[in-house]
């Protein structure tokens, strides 16, 4: 039996979840979204989060 792509993505999200709560992970949404937070708040530039993301 073949997967959807609906279970496929959620296969997927809950791989990355998993990932993130044992540190296997550098960079976890948490990190990303607070990123953003300070990207849309004026804080640092676009570019600025992208490079801290490449570190």
């Amino acid at each position: 039996m073949n997967r959807t792509r609906f279970e496929a993505a959620l296969d997927k999200r809950a791989a990355v979840k998993n990932a993130e709560a044992s540190g296997l992970v550098a960079d976890s949404m948490e990190v990303r979204m607070a990123l953003m937070d300070r990207v849309n708040k004026g804080d640092i530039a676009l570019a600025d989060a992208q490079a801290q993301l490449k570190k």
